[in-house]
Protein backbone atom coordinates (compact mmCIF):
# COMPACT_ATOMS: atom_id res chain seq x y z
CA UNK A 1 0.00 0.00 0.00
CA UNK A 2 2.81 2.38 0.93
CA UNK A 3 4.51 1.67 -2.37
CA UNK A 4 1.51 2.74 -4.39
CA UNK A 5 0.95 5.77 -2.19
CA UNK A 6 4.50 6.95 -2.88
CA UNK A 7 4.08 6.41 -6.62
CA UNK A 8 0.80 8.31 -6.60
CA UNK A 9 2.37 11.24 -4.74
CA UNK A 10 5.26 11.50 -7.19
CA UNK A 11 3.11 11.10 -10.29
CA UNK A 12 0.57 13.60 -8.97
CA UNK A 13 3.29 16.14 -8.23
CA UNK A 14 4.86 15.71 -11.67
CA UNK A 15 1.52 16.13 -13.43
CA UNK A 16 0.69 19.16 -11.30
CA UNK A 17 4.02 20.82 -12.13
CA UNK A 18 3.78 19.91 -15.81
CA UNK A 19 0.40 21.65 -16.18
CA UNK A 20 1.99 24.98 -15.26
CA UNK A 21 5.18 24.35 -17.25
CA UNK A 22 3.07 23.68 -20.33
CA UNK A 23 1.05 26.86 -19.70
CA UNK A 24 4.26 28.89 -19.31
CA UNK A 25 5.73 27.56 -22.56
CA UNK A 26 2.58 28.02 -24.66
CA UNK A 27 1.29 31.21 -23.00
CA UNK A 28 -2.16 29.63 -23.18
CA UNK A 29 -4.06 27.27 -20.91
CA UNK A 30 -4.85 24.39 -23.28
CA UNK A 31 -6.52 21.03 -22.76
CA UNK A 32 -3.21 19.32 -21.91
CA UNK A 33 -2.65 21.68 -18.97
CA UNK A 34 -6.22 21.14 -17.79
CA UNK A 35 -6.02 17.34 -17.91
CA UNK A 36 -2.57 17.32 -16.28
CA UNK A 37 -3.78 19.54 -13.44
CA UNK A 38 -6.91 17.48 -12.80
CA UNK A 39 -5.10 14.13 -12.84
CA UNK A 40 -2.26 15.57 -10.79
CA UNK A 41 -4.61 16.74 -8.06
CA UNK A 42 -6.64 13.51 -8.06
CA UNK A 43 -3.68 11.13 -8.09
CA UNK A 44 -1.68 13.21 -5.62
CA UNK A 45 -4.69 13.45 -3.32
CA UNK A 46 -5.10 9.68 -3.37
CA UNK A 47 -1.41 9.29 -2.56
CA UNK A 48 -1.73 11.55 0.47
CA UNK A 49 -4.84 9.73 1.61
CA UNK A 50 -3.24 6.28 1.48
CA UNK A 51 -0.03 7.52 3.08
CA UNK A 52 -2.06 8.64 6.06
CA UNK A 53 -3.56 5.16 6.24
CA UNK A 54 -0.21 3.43 6.38
CA UNK A 55 1.69 3.32 9.64
CA UNK A 56 5.35 4.15 9.62
CA UNK A 57 7.58 1.08 9.60
CA UNK A 58 11.27 0.72 9.95
CA UNK A 59 13.36 0.59 6.81
CA UNK A 60 14.05 -2.86 5.56
CA UNK A 61 15.40 -4.50 2.51
CA UNK A 62 11.90 -4.87 1.22
CA UNK A 63 11.11 -1.18 1.68
CA UNK A 64 14.32 -0.26 -0.15
CA UNK A 65 13.21 -2.47 -3.00
CA UNK A 66 9.85 -0.71 -3.02
CA UNK A 67 11.66 2.61 -3.10
CA UNK A 68 13.70 1.54 -6.12
CA UNK A 69 10.57 0.36 -7.90
CA UNK A 70 8.88 3.64 -7.03
CA UNK A 71 11.77 5.61 -8.49
CA UNK A 72 11.75 3.50 -11.66
CA UNK A 73 7.99 3.99 -12.04
CA UNK A 74 8.40 7.73 -11.61
CA UNK A 75 11.07 7.83 -14.31
CA UNK A 76 8.77 5.93 -16.67
CA UNK A 77 5.89 8.30 -15.95
CA UNK A 78 8.16 11.29 -16.48
CA UNK A 79 9.21 9.86 -19.83
CA UNK A 80 5.56 9.46 -20.82
CA UNK A 81 4.87 13.08 -19.84
CA UNK A 82 7.82 14.33 -21.91
CA UNK A 83 6.57 12.29 -24.87
CA UNK A 84 3.08 13.75 -24.38
CA UNK A 85 4.54 17.26 -24.39
CA UNK A 86 6.40 16.52 -27.62
CA UNK A 87 3.26 15.22 -29.32
CA UNK A 88 1.02 18.06 -28.16
CA UNK A 89 3.60 20.61 -29.22
CA UNK A 90 3.08 19.38 -32.76
CA UNK A 91 -0.66 18.75 -32.55
CA UNK A 92 -2.11 21.36 -30.24
CA UNK A 93 -5.73 21.96 -29.29
CA UNK A 94 -6.29 25.38 -27.79
CA UNK A 95 -9.01 26.77 -25.56
CA UNK A 96 -9.37 30.19 -24.00
CA UNK A 97 -10.33 29.88 -20.33
CA UNK A 98 -10.01 33.56 -19.44
CA UNK A 99 -13.19 35.18 -18.11
CA UNK A 100 -13.32 37.83 -20.83
CA UNK A 101 -12.10 35.64 -23.69
CA UNK A 102 -8.85 37.56 -24.03
CA UNK A 103 -7.35 34.96 -26.35
CA UNK A 104 -10.50 34.11 -28.32
CA UNK A 105 -11.01 35.17 -31.92
CA UNK A 106 -14.36 36.45 -33.13
CA UNK A 107 -16.53 34.01 -35.13
CA UNK A 108 -16.10 36.14 -38.26
CA UNK A 109 -12.31 35.96 -37.96
CA UNK A 110 -12.44 32.19 -37.49
CA UNK A 111 -14.63 31.87 -40.58
CA UNK A 112 -12.26 33.99 -42.69
CA UNK A 113 -9.24 31.98 -41.55
CA UNK A 114 -11.08 28.70 -42.17
CA UNK A 115 -11.85 29.74 -45.74
CA UNK A 116 -8.33 30.91 -46.60
CA UNK A 117 -7.02 29.17 -49.70
CA UNK A 118 -3.73 31.00 -50.23
CA UNK A 119 -0.69 31.70 -48.11
CA UNK A 120 -0.46 34.99 -46.23
CA UNK A 121 2.93 35.94 -44.79
CA UNK A 122 3.09 38.25 -41.79
CA UNK A 123 6.30 40.09 -40.94
CA UNK A 124 6.15 41.53 -37.42
CA UNK A 125 8.77 44.24 -36.84
CA UNK A 126 9.22 44.18 -33.06
CA UNK A 127 11.99 44.44 -30.53
CA UNK A 128 12.74 41.11 -28.90
CA UNK A 129 11.43 42.36 -25.57
CA UNK A 130 8.08 43.35 -27.14
CA UNK A 131 7.41 40.19 -29.15
CA UNK A 132 5.29 38.58 -26.44
CA UNK A 133 2.69 41.34 -26.85
CA UNK A 134 2.00 40.23 -30.42
CA UNK A 135 2.83 36.55 -30.23
CA UNK A 136 -0.39 35.48 -28.50
CA UNK A 137 -2.55 36.98 -31.24
CA UNK A 138 -0.37 35.78 -34.12
CA UNK A 139 -0.28 32.29 -32.63
CA UNK A 140 -4.08 32.19 -32.64
CA UNK A 141 -4.19 33.15 -36.32
CA UNK A 142 -1.53 30.60 -37.26
CA UNK A 143 -3.34 27.92 -35.27
CA UNK A 144 -6.62 28.60 -37.09
CA UNK A 145 -5.12 28.39 -40.58
CA UNK A 146 -2.10 26.63 -42.05
CA UNK A 147 -1.99 29.40 -44.66
CA UNK A 148 -0.95 31.98 -42.04
CA UNK A 149 2.83 32.20 -41.60
CA UNK A 150 4.55 34.78 -39.46
CA UNK A 151 8.01 35.74 -38.29
CA UNK A 152 9.42 38.42 -36.02
CA UNK A 153 12.04 40.80 -37.36
CA UNK A 154 14.03 43.33 -35.34
CA UNK A 155 14.38 46.36 -37.65
CA UNK A 156 17.56 47.44 -35.84
CA UNK A 157 19.24 44.10 -36.44
CA UNK A 158 17.91 43.72 -40.00
CA UNK A 159 17.48 47.28 -41.32
CA UNK A 160 17.68 46.15 -44.94
CA UNK A 161 14.47 44.12 -44.54
CA UNK A 162 12.76 47.02 -42.80
CA UNK A 163 13.69 49.33 -45.68
CA UNK A 164 12.43 46.79 -48.21
CA UNK A 165 8.97 46.88 -46.61
CA UNK A 166 9.01 50.60 -45.87
CA UNK A 167 8.92 50.08 -42.10
CA UNK A 168 10.01 53.15 -40.15
CA UNK A 169 8.89 52.28 -36.61
CA UNK A 170 8.55 49.38 -34.23
CA UNK A 171 5.36 47.36 -33.70
CA UNK A 172 4.49 47.29 -37.40
CA UNK A 173 3.12 44.18 -39.11
CA UNK A 174 3.38 43.73 -42.88
CA UNK A 175 0.98 41.28 -44.56
CA UNK A 176 1.87 39.91 -47.98
CA UNK A 177 -0.17 37.69 -50.28
CA UNK A 178 1.15 37.43 -53.81
CA UNK A 179 1.70 40.97 -55.05
CA UNK A 180 -0.68 42.54 -52.53
CA UNK A 181 0.66 44.09 -49.34
CA UNK A 182 -0.96 45.73 -46.31
CA UNK A 183 0.53 47.49 -43.29
CA UNK A 184 -0.85 47.28 -39.73
CA UNK A 185 0.60 49.80 -37.28
CA UNK A 186 -1.87 49.19 -34.44
CA UNK A 187 -2.10 45.46 -33.88
CA UNK A 188 -5.59 44.24 -33.02
CA UNK A 189 -7.83 41.42 -34.20
CA UNK A 190 -10.02 43.82 -36.17
CA UNK A 191 -7.10 45.48 -37.96
CA UNK A 192 -5.35 42.19 -38.65
CA UNK A 193 -8.45 40.46 -40.02
CA UNK A 194 -9.30 43.42 -42.24
CA UNK A 195 -5.77 43.42 -43.63
CA UNK A 196 -6.03 39.70 -44.42
CA UNK A 197 -9.28 40.34 -46.28
CA UNK A 198 -7.66 43.12 -48.31
CA UNK A 199 -4.62 41.11 -49.41
CA UNK A 200 -6.64 37.99 -50.28
CA UNK A 201 -9.70 39.54 -51.92
CA UNK A 202 -9.38 39.56 -55.70
CA UNK A 203 -11.94 42.29 -56.32
CA UNK A 204 -13.12 45.11 -54.07
CA UNK A 205 -16.77 44.82 -53.05
CA UNK A 206 -18.91 47.92 -53.45
CA UNK A 207 -22.21 48.73 -51.72
CA UNK A 208 -24.38 51.26 -53.57
CA UNK A 209 -27.06 53.36 -51.84
CA UNK A 210 -29.74 54.78 -54.13
CA UNK A 211 -30.41 58.54 -54.06
CA UNK A 212 -32.94 60.90 -55.59
CA UNK A 213 -36.04 59.70 -53.71
CA UNK A 214 -35.48 61.17 -50.25
CA UNK A 215 -33.55 58.13 -48.99
CA UNK A 216 -31.55 58.18 -45.77
CA UNK A 217 -28.25 60.01 -46.37
CA UNK A 218 -25.04 58.05 -45.89
CA UNK A 219 -23.14 61.13 -44.64
CA UNK A 220 -25.81 62.25 -42.13
CA UNK A 221 -24.78 61.58 -38.52
CA UNK A 222 -28.19 62.58 -37.12
CA UNK A 223 -30.84 60.20 -35.73
CA UNK A 224 -32.23 59.54 -39.22
CA UNK A 225 -28.85 59.39 -40.94
CA UNK A 226 -26.83 56.35 -41.96
CA UNK A 227 -23.33 57.67 -41.34
CA UNK A 228 -22.63 55.29 -38.45
CA UNK A 229 -23.94 52.31 -40.40
CA UNK A 230 -21.83 53.22 -43.42
CA UNK A 231 -18.72 53.53 -41.26
CA UNK A 232 -19.40 50.01 -40.01
CA UNK A 233 -19.72 48.74 -43.59
CA UNK A 234 -16.43 50.36 -44.54
CA UNK A 235 -14.71 48.75 -41.57
CA UNK A 236 -15.72 45.43 -43.10
CA UNK A 237 -13.65 46.39 -46.17
CA UNK A 238 -16.53 47.34 -48.44
CA UNK A 239 -16.51 50.48 -50.52
CA UNK A 240 -19.66 52.58 -50.21
CA UNK A 241 -20.99 54.72 -53.05
CA UNK A 242 -24.24 56.45 -53.97
CA UNK A 243 -26.23 55.83 -57.13
CA UNK A 244 -28.85 58.00 -58.81
CA UNK A 245 -30.58 55.59 -61.17
CA UNK A 246 -32.43 58.37 -62.98
CA UNK A 247 -29.05 59.71 -64.11
CA UNK A 248 -26.99 56.53 -64.44
CA UNK A 249 -29.73 54.48 -66.18
CA UNK A 250 -28.19 51.17 -65.07
CA UNK A 251 -26.60 49.59 -62.04
CA UNK A 252 -22.77 49.43 -62.20
CA UNK A 253 -21.17 46.05 -62.82
CA UNK A 254 -19.13 46.27 -59.60
CA UNK A 255 -22.24 46.55 -57.40
CA UNK A 256 -22.13 43.85 -54.72
CA UNK A 257 -25.27 45.04 -52.92
CA UNK A 258 -27.84 47.69 -53.87
CA UNK A 259 -29.43 49.38 -50.86
CA UNK A 260 -32.73 51.29 -50.99
CA UNK A 261 -32.96 53.03 -47.60
CA UNK A 262 -36.36 54.52 -46.76
CA UNK A 263 -37.36 56.38 -49.96
CA UNK A 264 -40.01 59.08 -49.61
CA UNK A 265 -40.98 59.34 -53.28
CA UNK A 266 -41.71 56.85 -56.04
CA UNK A 267 -39.14 55.25 -58.33
CA UNK A 268 -39.62 55.78 -62.05
CA UNK A 269 -40.55 52.75 -64.12
CA UNK A 270 -37.19 52.85 -65.88
CA UNK A 271 -35.44 52.74 -62.51
CA UNK A 272 -37.50 49.76 -61.38
CA UNK A 273 -36.73 48.02 -64.67
CA UNK A 274 -33.01 48.50 -64.03
CA UNK A 275 -33.37 47.09 -60.51
CA UNK A 276 -35.38 44.14 -61.83
CA UNK A 277 -32.71 43.28 -64.39
CA UNK A 278 -30.02 43.57 -61.73
CA UNK A 279 -31.86 41.18 -59.38
CA UNK A 280 -32.70 38.66 -62.08
CA UNK A 281 -29.05 38.66 -63.17
CA UNK A 282 -28.09 37.53 -59.68
CA UNK A 283 -27.63 40.89 -57.95
CA UNK A 284 -28.31 41.43 -54.24
CA UNK A 285 -30.95 43.96 -53.18
CA UNK A 286 -31.58 45.31 -49.67
CA UNK A 287 -34.80 47.33 -49.33
CA UNK A 288 -35.89 49.26 -46.24
CA UNK A 289 -39.38 50.77 -46.37
CA UNK A 290 -40.89 53.09 -43.76
CA UNK A 291 -44.60 53.01 -42.84
CA UNK A 292 -46.85 55.10 -45.09
CA UNK A 293 -44.93 53.68 -48.01
CA UNK A 294 -45.27 54.41 -51.69
CA UNK A 295 -47.17 51.68 -53.57
CA UNK A 296 -44.83 51.49 -56.57
CA UNK A 297 -41.93 49.91 -54.69
CA UNK A 298 -44.28 47.70 -52.66
CA UNK A 299 -45.86 46.33 -55.85
CA UNK A 300 -42.36 45.75 -57.22
CA UNK A 301 -41.46 43.57 -54.22
CA UNK A 302 -44.58 41.44 -54.72
CA UNK A 303 -42.89 40.09 -57.85
CA UNK A 304 -40.39 38.42 -55.52
CA UNK A 305 -42.98 36.97 -53.10
CA UNK A 306 -42.56 39.71 -50.49
CA UNK A 307 -45.64 41.37 -49.02
CA UNK A 308 -45.22 44.70 -47.21
CA UNK A 309 -48.15 45.72 -45.02
CA UNK A 310 -49.69 49.20 -44.79
CA UNK A 311 -49.45 49.25 -41.00
CA UNK A 312 -47.21 49.84 -38.00
CA UNK A 313 -45.97 47.01 -35.79
CA UNK A 314 -46.91 47.56 -32.14
CA UNK A 315 -45.35 45.69 -29.21
CA UNK A 316 -47.50 45.66 -26.06
CA UNK A 317 -45.15 43.48 -24.01
CA UNK A 318 -43.79 46.49 -22.14
CA UNK A 319 -40.18 45.33 -22.52
CA UNK A 320 -39.28 48.34 -24.62
CA UNK A 321 -40.37 50.66 -21.83
CA UNK A 322 -37.59 49.22 -19.66
CA UNK A 323 -35.18 50.77 -22.14
CA UNK A 324 -37.06 54.05 -22.42
CA UNK A 325 -38.91 53.06 -25.60
CA UNK A 326 -42.58 52.93 -26.50
CA UNK A 327 -44.83 50.24 -28.01
CA UNK A 328 -44.10 51.52 -31.53
CA UNK A 329 -40.60 50.06 -31.18
CA UNK A 330 -41.00 46.24 -31.25
CA UNK A 331 -38.44 44.00 -29.60
CA UNK A 332 -36.89 40.95 -31.29
CA UNK A 333 -35.03 38.43 -29.15
CA UNK A 334 -35.32 35.23 -31.21
CA UNK A 335 -33.98 34.69 -34.71
CA UNK A 336 -34.55 31.97 -37.24
CA UNK A 337 -31.75 29.56 -38.07
CA UNK A 338 -29.65 31.34 -40.67
CA UNK A 339 -25.95 32.01 -41.28
CA UNK A 340 -26.67 35.71 -40.84
CA UNK A 341 -27.54 35.16 -37.18
CA UNK A 342 -24.97 32.53 -36.30
CA UNK A 343 -23.61 33.29 -32.80
CA UNK A 344 -25.91 36.33 -32.66
CA UNK A 345 -28.02 36.46 -29.50
CA UNK A 346 -28.51 40.17 -28.87
CA UNK A 347 -31.94 41.80 -28.52
CA UNK A 348 -32.76 44.29 -31.27
CA UNK A 349 -35.37 47.05 -31.54
CA UNK A 350 -37.07 48.38 -34.67
CA UNK A 351 -38.58 51.88 -34.39
CA UNK A 352 -41.67 52.60 -36.50
CA UNK A 353 -41.69 49.60 -38.82
CA UNK A 354 -44.36 47.99 -40.97
CA UNK A 355 -44.96 44.27 -41.35
CA UNK A 356 -43.15 42.19 -43.95
CA UNK A 357 -44.08 38.60 -44.69
CA UNK A 358 -43.66 35.94 -47.38
CA UNK A 359 -46.27 35.76 -50.11
CA UNK A 360 -47.42 32.93 -52.35
CA UNK A 361 -47.84 35.35 -55.22
CA UNK A 362 -45.04 36.48 -57.47
CA UNK A 363 -42.72 35.14 -60.12
CA UNK A 364 -41.51 31.55 -60.01
CA UNK A 365 -37.85 30.95 -59.31
CA UNK A 366 -37.86 33.09 -56.17
CA UNK A 367 -38.44 32.01 -52.60
CA UNK A 368 -38.69 33.92 -49.33
CA UNK A 369 -37.27 33.13 -45.91
CA UNK A 370 -38.36 34.68 -42.61
CA UNK A 371 -35.36 35.82 -40.56
CA UNK A 372 -37.10 36.93 -37.36
CA UNK A 373 -40.51 37.85 -35.95
CA UNK A 374 -41.82 40.28 -33.37
CA UNK A 375 -42.98 38.91 -30.02
CA UNK A 376 -46.29 37.16 -29.22
CA UNK A 377 -47.76 40.34 -27.68
CA UNK A 378 -47.25 42.38 -30.83
CA UNK A 379 -49.46 43.03 -33.84
CA UNK A 380 -49.54 44.99 -37.08
CA UNK A 381 -51.81 47.99 -36.43
CA UNK A 382 -53.69 49.10 -39.55
CA UNK A 383 -55.51 52.02 -37.92
CA UNK A 384 -52.27 53.67 -36.82
CA UNK A 385 -53.58 57.22 -37.36
CA UNK A 386 -56.07 56.71 -34.52
CA UNK A 387 -54.95 58.09 -31.15
CA UNK A 388 -56.17 54.93 -29.42
CA UNK A 389 -54.18 51.94 -30.62
CA UNK A 390 -55.59 48.49 -29.84
CA UNK A 391 -55.62 45.07 -31.42
CA UNK A 392 -58.54 44.42 -33.76
CA UNK A 393 -58.63 40.75 -34.84
CA UNK A 394 -60.74 41.61 -37.89
CA UNK A 395 -58.19 44.03 -39.35
CA UNK A 396 -54.87 43.65 -37.55
CA UNK A 397 -52.32 40.87 -37.97
CA UNK A 398 -51.11 39.11 -34.84
CA UNK A 399 -47.35 38.99 -34.20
Amino acid sequence: MKRYANIALIVGLLLFLYSFVNFSLNQLWDWVSTISLIFGLVIGGLGIYYRLQVRQKKFSKKSIQYGANSLLSSVIVLGIIVLLAFITNRHTARADLTAKGLYSLAPQTKSILHDLDREVNLYAFYKKSDEIRAKDLLDEYAYRSNFIKYEFIDPNKKPQIARRYGVTKYNTVILQCGTKRETVTELSESNLTNAIIKVTRELDKVVYFTTGHGEKAIDDDGPQGYKTAVEGIRKENYQVKTLNLAQEKKIPADCSVLVIAGPKSEFFKAELDSIKKYVEDGGKLFVMIDPQWKPGLVDFLKNYKIEVGNNIVVDASGVGQLFGMGPEMPLVSKYEKHDMFKDFNIMTFYPMVCSVKPSDKGESGFSTVTLFKSGPRSWAETDYMNSKVEFNPDKDMKG
